[in-house]
């Protein structure tokens, strides 16, 4: 064994990337050999009353998705694991000192990431270290829910960490991820993702019976949330700007983003909220290096294209967007291009 190991590390990958990809493999098996079924967990007096009420909460929100559009349900959810911790992952998210790009990493096969997580807390701030020692700037954040996406051999169990979201928030988390069991185009990540948090964010007004003012209310949050986190991407974009000194990059990196989130983040951001008469503006709680700011530049919405194709054909309800989506990835399977394209070519 410990010579295949070896064999594997010459041929495919470093020992040190190998020894990640089996502690992530492992990481997500043990996720499976705690699950306990959720019939058990309920019937289990030991179990703490809020829990079982969220256990439910999600029973719930799953037979409203199936039964919604008339699906047979998969196994997802049918069990729960109680973590020892709480968040079911950590992300670790690099970026040089004077240079606001997240660090990439490479795996044969799967490819890129510009971030490594980890089931293990202690692992993630080994990790941390690490890059800290190599001359990198860190940011690590706990991930409380995610989807393998069916790349294992498993369903996905509810885990306690999913017990930190409020009645909302979990079934717009849960719908979200149910969306992905029911439509998913290969190779199309960021369309998945936004056409699932449209259907979750739907099936919320559908599944709790949104009046319009609670609509209303939902969608300006929304768009004062979006105005903050794209102005924090956009200042981040003028920090990697002010790095480049006639296309060299600076020596005196740190005292460049202190002066800058002294005198252009902080003034900005304080207007920004108080127009928009947003009393906790959580960017100035916040502390930041070129990781975190790395993350915002990722940020990137498809929300708005997906709406104006649903209004753009006119459909009298979600279901009937639904069946039309259903039945453009069916009849283009080999068309030319991708779905995106063909999707979005008449608005």
């Amino acid at each position: 064994m410990k010579f295949l190991v070896l064999v594997l590390c010459s041929l495919f990958v470093s020992c040190a990337k190998l020894s990640y990809i089996v502690d992530q493999g492992v990481g997500q098996v043990a996720l499976e050999w705690k699950a306990r079924s959720n019939e058990e967990v309920l019937a289990d007096e030991k179990v703490d009353e809020k829990h079982k009420e969220k256990i439910k909460q999600i029973i719930s929100y799953k037979k409203f998705f199936y039964e919604y559009f008339d699906k047979k349900p998969t196994n997802i959810y049918s069990q729960t694991t109680f973590l020892d911790r709480p968040a079911v992952s950590y992300l670790v998210i690099a970026s040089p000192v004077n240079k606001v790009e997240a660090l990439r990493h490479s795996f044969p096969i799967v490819g890129e990431f510009p971030y490594l997580g980890f089931f293990s807390q202690k692992e993630a701030k080994k990790f941390a270290k690490k890059l800290t020692r190599d001359g990198y700037e860190v940011y690590t954040r706990p991930v409380y829910a995610y989807s393998t996406l069916d790349q294992w051999i498993f369903d996905d169990n509810i885990l306690s960490s999913f017990f930190e979201y409020n009645e909302v928030e979990l079934a717009e988390m849960i719908f979200h991820e149910l969306f992905h069991t029911v439509f998913f185009i290969k190779d199309e990540v960021d369309l998945n993702e936004n056409l699932a948090q449209f259907f979750s964010r739907e099936l919320v007004f559908e599944y709790f019976n949104y009046s319009k003012e609670q609509k209303k209310q939902y969608w300006e949050k929304k768009r004062k949330d979006k105005i903050i986190t794209e102005k924090v991407a956009a200042l981040a974009k003028q920090l990697q700007a002010r790095y480049l000194d006639k296309g060299r990059m600076i020596s005196n990196a740190k005292g460049v983003r202190e002066e800058f989130i002294k005198n252009s983040f902080n003034p900005e951001l304080t207007k920004t909220c108080k127009d928009l008469n947003v009393a906790y503006c959580w960017p100035l709680k916040k502390t930041w290096n070129n990781a975190r700011f790395a993350a915002f530049l990722t940020y990137e919405s498809g929300q708005d294209r997906i709406q104006k194709l649903k209004q753009h054909k006119n459909f009298p309800d979600l279901r009937s967007f639904f069946a039309y989506l259903v039945d453009q990835r069916d009849g283009h399977l080999s068309a030319e291009g991708t779905f995106s394209e063909r999707l979005f070519k008449e608005i």
